[in-house]
């Protein structure tokens, strides 16, 4: 991903949008954990699902990251 060509402006955005997306992510592994807690069967083929979906975070998160290396190496270039 190319981040030095996009505009900052973009980058926060695209920074806010990825942080929500996690959010919404985290509220929806919340509550299926704690559908499988209510549930009286304690089988493990209720937590399959979950799995899929925390392997979901990691380019999220790699995603992030980058933009705010980018973000502040602009700030820091700024500073200069």
């Amino acid at each position: 991903m190319n981040l030095s060509g996009t505009d900052t402006n973009e980058l926060l955005r695209r920074k806010s949008r990825i942080l929500g997306i996690l959010v919404a992510f985290l509220v929806l592994w919340v509550i299926m954990i704690a559908c499988v807690i209510m549930i009286k069967e304690k089988r493990m083929v209720y937590l399959a699902p979950m799995f899929p979906l925390s392997l979901l975070f990691f380019p999220l998160f790699q995603q992030l990251k980058a933009i705010k290396a980018e973000l502040k190496s602009r700030t820091a270039a700024e500073a200069q």
